[in-house]
């Protein structure tokens, strides 16, 4: 639980906003949320709900008929969002509200990290009970996982035992010339080989880190090639157990649909509706709301 704490709490510091988008957000996401604020009342207290970088809370904040805005997220250390007050260190599973205090709470891909069961229950228990509810969750198997494992399955090779950082490592721990001269040239062949097939996004970027590393460290010594080395190993590993924890947090068709009968049987008085996002055969995630009946 701390490694992914901590691998988020960088993620979101480093300025992200969202956990698996690069540019904004998918469409169809964000035109969900549009539809859901819609039926909020103006000046709604609203509970962000594992609210990570804060690309949902601004959209709360922004909206035309004003909210009083509160976003809570398990990561340490979390950037501002201008107009909310924003709780960092908060399990899901324990909630530091009192019962009933918001009239909408929202999570988008966020209640699903946390064990689901227990932090529905507190997501419940601080709604009110004509409130409203929205959660946007991974998707077994949804086309956002799958990219996602692809960017991790490409930096894989660095990170193994006789990889492009691994070789690096022993490059800057070589004691002699020659010796200096032969793990050069393994790593030269190491990097060729990570260049090889298909060369995504997170695998580009850790590529030309490495190769400015390998630019600067002849001027400036092996202490700065071994640190800069250890630097982007922790950086790729981080960014693995985002993605190993996205997969362990998807949610199959029966585990939504377990959810979606606990909010109604603990919230009567609300319509509640499971809907996929996205194209029909491929949805890009879940989508829960539950409304005052109407």
């Amino acid at each position: 639980m701390a490694v992914t704490q901590s691998a988020w709490s960088r993620y979101w510091q480093s300025g992200a906003g969202e956990s698996c988008f690069a540019e904004g957000g998918a469409p169809e996401i964000r035109q969900f949320w549009q539809s859901y604020l819609q039926g909020l009342s103006a000046g709604t207290r609203v509970l962000d709900a594992a609210c990570g970088g804060g690309a949902l809370t601004r959209q709360l904040v922004e909206y035309k008929t004003g909210f009083e805005v509160t976003g809570v997220d398990y990561a340490s250390e979390l950037p501002e969002v201008s107009g909310a007050s924003i709780q960092a260190g908060i399990s899901l599973e324990s909630l530091p509200f009192e019962s009933g205090a918001f009239g909408a709470v929202v999570s988008q891909f966020g209640l699903e990290y946390a064990d689901h069961e227990r932090a529905l229950g507190e997501v419940l228990r601080v709604l009110a009970d004509d409130g409203a509810l929205g959660l946007v969750m991974h998707k077994a198997g949804s086309p956002l996982l799958q990219a996602a494992q692809r960017e991790r399955d490409s930096i894989s090779p660095l990170l193994d035992d006789g990889g492009l950082l691994a070789t690096a490592r022993s490059l800057a721990a070589a004691a002699d010339r020659n010796t200096a001269i032969a793990r050069s040239r393994a790593t030269d062949t190491a990097f060729k080989t990570a260049t090889q097939g298909d060369v995504t996004a997170t695998l580009d970027w850790a590529l030309t880190f490495f190769a400015e590393i390998m630019e600067n460290w002849p001027r400036r010594g092996q202490r700065y090639l071994a640190g800069n080395c250890a630097l982007l190993v922790d950086e790729l590993s981080a960014f693995k157990a985002r993605i190993d924890a996205m997969h362990q947090a998807a949610l199959s068709a029966e585990a939504v649909h377990r959810l979606v009968a606990r909010v109604e049987a603990s919230k009567p008085r609300l319509s509640v509706r499971l809907s996929p996002l996205g194209a029909e055969d491929q949805p890009l995630a879940w989508a829960v709301t539950a409304v005052q009946r109407g």
